[in-house]
């Protein structure tokens, strides 16, 4: 889905966003998007762990235009 339909979906749910694309990048190294509609939160996994949280986000022209984000389902 594009972004602003997985934005609308994750605030009204309460859940992270990703894009699908980058799951499969370098050494499980995910990266989840949770917002409140206010204030953005990133979460960096690797290996299952969470190793980091940030509160700024730059999202790239690609990560605009992409319909690849999607909504963590649990």
């Amino acid at each position: 889905m594009e972004i602003r339909e997985a934005v609308r979906q994750a605030v009204r749910e309460g859940k992270a966003m990703y894009r699908s694309s980058c799951l499969h990048g370098e050494k499980d190294r995910k990266i989840f998007i949770k917002t409140d509609g206010k204030r953005n939160e990133l979460l960096v996994c690797e290996n299952g762990k969470n190793i980091r949280k940030e509160t700024m986000w730059a999202p790239t022209a690609d990560d605009l235009m992409a319909n690849d984000w999607e909504v963590l389902r649990v």
